[in-house]
């Protein structure tokens, strides 16, 4: 008999944003020239990924005299595996 406390399922929804926040935003294309905040995730949990609908919502870093100010929101799908290593993105 153990007097052991039961834990429940662990939430992935701090981890997901994590991860694709990670992803986008070191990116090295983009990585000085845009900023991503990941805003909400909806996940759909297979037996060795999740596949996630993220909202987005995306600014630059900088704005110069010459550039425009650019704040934008959108959506992102993609499968993230359950190390929250690897992302395959569907659009």
């Amino acid at each position: 008999m153990s007097c052991s406390l039961h834990k429940g399922p662990v939430d992935p929804n701090p981890m997901l944003k994590t991860a694709m926040s990670d992803y986008l935003n070191k990116d090295p294309r983009s990585k000085d020239k845009y900023h991503y905040d990941v805003t909400s995730v909806t996940y759909f949990e297979e037996p060795s990924f999740y596949i996630c609908e993220f909202k987005i919502r995306m600014t630059n870093a900088m704005a110069t005299q010459n550039e425009r100010k650019v704040d934008t929101t959108g959506a992102m799908k993609v499968k993230i595996d359950k190390n929250f290593k690897i992302i395959s993105r569907y659009y």
